[in-house]
């Protein structure tokens, strides 16, 4: 059918009436004889209120905060281990401490230290003679005053055996170092008559000691800095590093010389 009235048929009205509806504000601007400029302004401002509704509406971003570190954990530091106190044996007039060692490896070796009498002690200045009572004892008699038949019996069950070489804290470092070389040479030289000849012999050079470190109870001056000490190697495992292990023996025992009190500890074959 046809809508002779408008002048159109009836189905091109209906389609007429969607375009209206698109394009409502086209059509509102041209009823009222707006230019195609005007036209163009009023959609621009429309899509600018739409594009503010939107920009405006929506919430704004949340700005990003790090996350705080992570508390350290707290290691709790372990206490130091006790120093043990040594149950030591007596060769004559020689105190004699038996203490055992590992190395790096795990493996073991046993010694018995001997330090001669207190009033025995290296003579200051001096890497030959020593003094007993104040009083230096004629090297010829040396080997017999130290090597009394106790000390010789007890090094008799040892393997091998060290001379300990030590300095007091008078002096330089490097004159006391090698003073204190120097005396565990001469004291290898007095067990290499003292003990038989299949009997391999090492000297341990421990350097000066270091005056930050207690004195010995009821000690004075500083002869008990440098005692002559004897080491017997009592027993050893094949392979055994002896400069570990015996680091390893004397650290941490209450009533032994400290290898932490002394600048060194070179140990060396001599025979």
């Amino acid at each position: 059918m046809s809508d002779y009235r408008a002048g159109r048929p009836l189905n091109q009205r209906a389609n007429d009436n969607d375009d209206d509806e698109g394009f409502f504000f086209w059509l509102w601007g041209r009823r009222r004889g707006l230019s195609a400029q005007g036209e163009v302004a009023i959609v621009g401002i429309v899509f600018a209120i739409i594009f503010l509704i939107i920009f405006w509406g929506r919430p704004a971003p949340m700005e990003k905060v790090a996350a705080p570190p992570a508390p350290a954990p707290v290691v709790a530091e372990a206490p130091p281990a006790p120093e043990i106190t040594v149950q030591t044996q007596q060769w004559g007039s020689s105190v004699v401490f038996p203490i055992e060692g590992r190395d790096a490896a795990k493996k073991r070796a046993a010694f018995d230290v001997a330090v001669l009498p207190t009033d025995l002690s290296w003579a200051r200045g001096s890497s030959s003679i020593l003094t007993q009572a104040d009083a230096e004892i004629p090297e010829p008699e040396t080997a017999d005053r130290v090597f009394t038949p106790e000390l010789r019996s007890g090094l008799e069950r040892s393997v091998q055996v060290i001379a300990v070489g030590v300095a007091s804290q008078e002096g330089q470092f490097a004159e006391e170092s090698e003073r204190a070389r120097q005396r565990a040479a001469t004291a290898a030289g007095w067990l290499s008559k003292a003990v038989p000849a299949e009997k391999g012999i090492w000297t341990l050079n421990l350097g000066q000691f270091k005056g930050t470190c207690k004195a010995s109870e009821g000690a004075t001056g500083t002869g008990w800095q440098r005692p002559l000490i004897i080491v017997g190697i009592r027993e050893q495992e094949d392979g055994v590093n002896l400069t570990e292990a015996f680091g390893d023996a004397i650290s941490g025992k209450s009533n032994l010389p400290s290898r932490e009190c002394y600048t060194n500890f070179d140990l060396m074959l001599f025979r």
